[in-house]
């Protein structure tokens, strides 16, 4: 039996937040009913989406510039200090 090789695609950390009970539980019913109704409804991204456009507003708003190109593609962060 040969094995199939997965290649990851991207990197993620884990996010541990804590919430009121009653929103996971919602959290949870969504989930049952989304993958009843043949859907997905994906928590993570919804979230991920959310901080990024959050932390797009905060960056504006600290003078915050994204600097890119490194060789591993990896971002970096540029604080615009006025001292």
């Amino acid at each position: 039996m040969a094995k199939s090789k997965l290649k990851k695609v991207e990197t993620k950390v884990s996010l541990n937040i804590k919430v009121d009970r009653k929103i996971d539980e919602r959290l949870k019913r969504a989930r049952s009913v989304a993958r009843e109704q043949g859907e997905i409804f994906n928590v993570s991204a919804h979230t991920e989406a959310f901080l990024l456009k959050l932390l797009k507003d905060i960056e504006k708003e600290l003078g915050i510039t994204e600097k890119t190109g490194t060789n591993e593609d990896q971002l970096s962060l540029d604080v615009d200090a006025e001292k």
